[in-house]
């Protein structure tokens, strides 16, 4: 497998994920009617493939622009790079869309919040 740096790694798993995926694949998770389990995925860092830890929370409310509404905090774990967690929280009642997202950098570099502006059902 080539990517990132140029790096070849050989590859060890099935699917590989980047951030964005591992997001997508939880929400499918939670659609398709799993709602407790923590796990790790594979994910893509520069030139090497390491484990997210993936932790469901207890649900717990998300204030946006269109409103507070239930959700389930989902925290993305990297071992390596530059960003320390990304937090996710799915809301059921918008087909577990995630509502909000927290990115925190590692080295006290700070966080990106981003919230929903607009959540059609």
């Amino acid at each position: 497998m080539h990517f990132g740096s140029g790096g070849v790694q050989e590859l060890k798993h099935n699917v590989v994920y980047d951030y964005l995926s591992a997001i997508i694949y939880v929400q499918s998770f939670f659609q398709s009617g799993k709602t407790n389990a923590s796990f790790t995925l594979p994910v893509a860092r520069s030139s090497q493939i390491k484990d997210m830890r993936v932790q469901l929370g207890v649900a717990a409310d998300v204030v946006t622009d269109d409103g507070t509404f239930t959700g389930i905090p989902v925290t993305f774990n990297i071992e390596n790079g530059s960003i320390a967690t990304i937090k996710a929280w799915f809301v059921p009642s918008k087909q577990y869309r995630p509502l909000r997202i927290e990115i925190t950098f590692k080295d006290d570099k700070g966080y990106v919040n981003l919230v929903s502006r607009n959540s059609p059902d």
